[in-house]
């Protein structure tokens, strides 16, 4: 039995690391598709801490941060009771704060060696390319990289990403 938990484990773990994988791809690309691995990690790292049946204090990698971050959090909590949206400063609190908190916590516990860190790396790297790919596409053409929306009435392109592009005007023009 206890031979199948730690298989069970294994493979929760490596699971982990992929959706991880795919989430620090879509980081600056897509907001939905990040809420979504997000939340998938979420589970099943709830799940491993359930089934590996770890202490409360366990829960969370142990960092120099953990003081600091937990009374950010802790002000931050704080702030709703004085909030005049109360309701939307909940939100804000559980649906921003806690999650960049929560990933900080899933980077230390899942990248744990040169390699994985590498990968990451390198996952960055081709998110950052394609965004700049869509930029100078919107600079050259107009219109937007995967959509084909065109520029109109000095409307920035958004496409796809969640920013607007603004590397067309830092390239030459003719």
């Amino acid at each position: 039995m206890i031979f199948k938990k730690e298989i069970f484990l294994k493979q929760l773990t490596t699971i982990k690391l992929y959706i991880f994988y795919f989430l620090i791809f879509f980081l600056p690309i897509s907001k939905a598709t990040t809420e979504i691995f997000f939340t998938l990690i979420f589970l099943l790292w709830l799940l491993e801490r359930i089934i590996s049946k770890r202490k409360l204090k366990d829960y969370l990698p142990k960092t120099e941060l953990n003081i600091p971050i937990f009374l950010l959090l802790a002000v931050l909590f704080a702030t709703i009771f004085n909030s005049v949206a109360p309701r939307q400063s909940l939100r804000g609190f559980f649906g921003k704060w806690f999650e960049f908190v929560m990933l900080y916590f899933f980077t230390v516990d899942i990248v744990d060696s040169e390699k994985k860190f590498k990968t990451i790396f390198w996952l960055f790297t081709s998110s950052l390319t394609l965004i700049i790919v869509d930029a100078v596409y919107q600079s050259i053409s107009g219109r937007d990289f995967l959509y084909l929306r065109s520029l109109e009435q000095g409307i920035w392109i958004r496409g796809y990403f969640t920013t607007v592009s603004y590397t067309h005007l830092t390239l030459p023009t003719n």
